[in-house]
């Protein structure tokens, strides 16, 4: 690792040590209601001192919200990835439950502050021949597409609940293709996998994530590429961007900038993520240096 990726891992543990503070720590008295909001419209506000159990049923999509000893969470939902019915229960002001299927997002609030912190933060941040490229083009898709296989059967969404934490196995295939072949064939590849994977694998909200997320991260990582970053450090920021590129979508979708509240966790995940893809992607690319190597020797 270079200096420069260090200098992106402490950035990063910066950035996400301020904003955890902003949103954990500053906000972390308890709130009294519950907000309970459909495609960025208040439908509902309920006390936290008042136990009860509601179902919302919108053209079938169905979230059970209970609400008990002062603590609101979601016992049921017939979303694809069940992530809200697994979120921890929230009590305090400024946390929220956020079923990205649905557009619902249940949120504590304290009806005694005027000003919400998370808001605030939220809107501050927001050379070979025709057929061995196509031959090539179907080999990388093919690989990407297996990687986004093996990656579906590792339940990582039930180790954390947080909507848009990935592996991105993936990413090692179009990392590879930005470092050894054209840009182009880079996006190429990138979107013909993102829609393959998002019809076996997803619906057309996956999708809409994947591809926002993917054009924000390529861009990130191709202006990146040529500076004093190694390819590790290049991954990391295309890991963090890629998070980023799917919140922005989910703000959109949602009409909510709540969803910031797992932006540090998100840039944390995408960070992670970007550093082992990126080791792996320099693996391959050396090994493939080395058998050139051996190959023009011969």
């Amino acid at each position: 690792m270079k200096k420069a990726d260090l200098i992106i891992i402490v950035s990063v543990v910066a950035i996400v040590g301020v904003l955890s503070f902003f949103l954990y720590f500053v906000n972390s008295n308890s709130g009294n209601t519950v907000t309970v909001e459909k495609n960025g419209k208040v439908i509902e506000t309920l006390s936290l001192d008042e136990d009860c159990e509601k179902k919302y049923d919108f053209d079938g999509e169905t979230n059970t919200l209970v609400i008990k000893d002062g603590k609101a969470t979601v016992t049921e939902a017939n979303c694809p990835d069940g992530i809200c019915a697994n979120h921890k229960p929230i009590n305090r002001s400024g946390e929220s439950i956020i079923c990205l299927p649905h557009k619902l997002v249940i949120t504590v609030t304290n009806d005694k502050s005027s000003d919400n912190e998370i808001d605030a933060v939220a809107k501050i941040l927001m050379k070979n021949s025709k057929a061995k490229n196509v031959a090539f083009y179907g080999i990388m898709i093919a690989l990407a597409f297996i990687l986004s296989y093996l990656e579906s059967f590792i339940p990582i969404n039930a180790i954390i609940p947080i909507p848009g934490v990935k592996l991105g196995f993936a990413n090692i295939v179009v990392l590879f293709a930005l470092y050894t072949l054209k840009l182009r064939d880079a996006v190429i590849i990138a979107i013909i996998r993102v829609f393959l994977s998002g019809l076996l694998f997803g619906n057309p909200m996956t999708i809409a994530y994947s591809l926002c997320g993917c054009a924000l991260s390529l861009t990130v990582m191709y202006l990146t590429k040529k500076t004093k970053l190694s390819i590790i450090g290049v991954s990391m920021l295309g890991g963090i961007f890629h998070n980023i590129g799917q919140l922005i979508m989910a703000v959109i979708l949602t009409h909510t900038s709540r969803i910031a509240y797992y932006l540090p966790v998100l840039l944390v995940s995408g960070m992670v993520t970007g550093l082992l893809m990126g080791f792996c992607a320099k693996m391959v690319i050396e090994r493939i240096n080395k058998l050139e190597k051996k190959n023009k020797k011969k």
